[in-house]
């Protein structure tokens, strides 16, 4: 049911209703961006490898990002802690 009220309340920028299929699309791609963050994460304090590391923060800058733009976008309500 929350998931329904998040479909409903999702907006573009453009201010149309969001597609339901894109959205499941759309949080896949995070979903696996965030996983792929966190191997290389995890890789870099396995190995000290430069590269895992200069990876991991890259999706971690895509990760930052897609959380400001859904949060700007109104998708995603949050509220804060006492």
């Amino acid at each position: 049911m929350a998931h329904q009220q998040l479909f409903e309340s999702t907006k573009h920028t453009t201010g149309e209703t969001m597609m339901e299929e894109d959205l499941i699309q759309e949080i896949e791609k995070f979903i696996t961006t965030v996983y792929k963050m966190r191997e290389l994460q995890k890789r870099y304090f396995r190995t000290r490898s430069r590269g895992a590391l200069a990876e991991s923060k890259n999706l971690e800058k895509q990760v930052d990002q897609w959380i400001e733009k859904q949060l700007s976008n109104g998708i995603m309500q949050m509220e804060l802690l006492d």
